[in-house]
């Protein structure tokens, strides 16, 4: 049986994603709309739709956001599809090396080829790097290390316990915020830079009304989160992987990178299967729907 749609659910989302349409980054509706038609093609395809649900997403409106467009799907769905997107999860996440690794190859592919025709890449347009003198870009390079120095400062206080989890949040969110507004400080108006963080800010929000997140929820998403900064590795010494003359052997050190970041996966998912859930099988349903609406990518949960 169809899913009813959560009307109540629909009209708060819109609301949340107010703001995000008007902040939109993308200056392409149209290729934004092919790829959310392309994708929704493919996850049909997947878990074979009848033609009653094919109609109804290819009614989609990509302006929506892929958070409303994400919760329209799984309303759609039955609970057998749902159940078969649940089961391909594990079958997607053996391809994904292969997958990032073609992603790899065709972005290197597009950089050569715009470097080739003497292209820049977008935001990095020719009257926006003339506007920017060196003691400009000296000035933000300057706001980001001063950045890295004190988020790091605050990672080993965390770590050592002498900051509690309430402060670190509190004076990481301050650190961002200093930095947005040095930084736009540093350099002439770009818009498109100054309105990323409000996008951001947007997104969220349209993530936490389609997720309906609890204030229990949010405040055990935190908590994980700030686990697994006190828990992350120190970063992979160089030393072993220098010559007698100082040059780093990097095909070694790239494989001793790959093989430590299978061992953090494993043990993850070790530490994975012994956590309670934190989201219900219906929330984790449309994270599943959102990444594959996103291309999979998992780590932009904030579109």
């Amino acid at each position: 049986m169809i899913r009813r749609t959560h009307v109540s659910l629909r009209a708060g989302l819109a609301l949340a994603l107010g703001l995000g349409l008007a902040l939109s980054a993308s200056a392409q509706p149209a290729d934004r709309a092919a790829r959310l038609d392309a994708r929704l093609d493919r996850l049909g395809e997947r878990l074979s739709v009848t033609p009653q649900q094919a109609a109804a997403l290819d009614a989609l409106d990509a302006d929506a956001g892929l958070w409303a467009a994400s919760a329209a799907v799984r309303d759609l769905l039955t609970d057998a599809q749902l159940a078969q997107l649940r089961d391909a999860r594990g079958a997607r996440l053996d391809g994904t090396r292969q997958m990032r690794g073609d992603r790899t190859g065709a972005r290197q592919g597009r950089r050569g080829e715009m470097r080739r025709r003497g292209a820049r890449r977008p935001g990095a347009a020719r009257g926006e790097r003339a506007r920017r003198t060196d003691a400009q870009r000296q000035a933000v390079r300057a706001v980001r290390e001063d950045a890295r120095t004190r988020q790091r400062d605050l990672v080993e206080r965390l770590r050592a316990g002498t900051i509690s989890d309430a402060d670190f949040v509190a004076q990481t969110q301050a650190l961002r915020e200093s930095v947005r507004q040095r930084t736009q400080a540093a350099r002439p108006a770009d818009a498109r830079r100054a309105d990323r963080s409000d996008r951001r800010e947007a997104a969220r929000a349209a993530r936490d009304q389609a997720l309906g997140l609890t204030e229990a929820q949010k405040q055990q998403l935190q908590a994980r989160r700030l686990d697994r900064i006190r828990n992350a590795p120190e970063p992979l010494d160089l030393r072993p992987f220098l010559d007698a003359e100082g040059q780093l052997d990097r095909a070694a050190y790239r494989q001793a990178q790959q093989a430590r970041r299978q061992e953090q996966r494993a043990a993850a998912q070790a530490r994975q299967a012994e956590r309670p859930e934190i989201l219900t099988q219906e929330q984790q349903d449309l994270v599943r729907i959102h990444r594959a609406l996103a291309g999979g990518g998992g780590r932009r949960g904030g579109r």
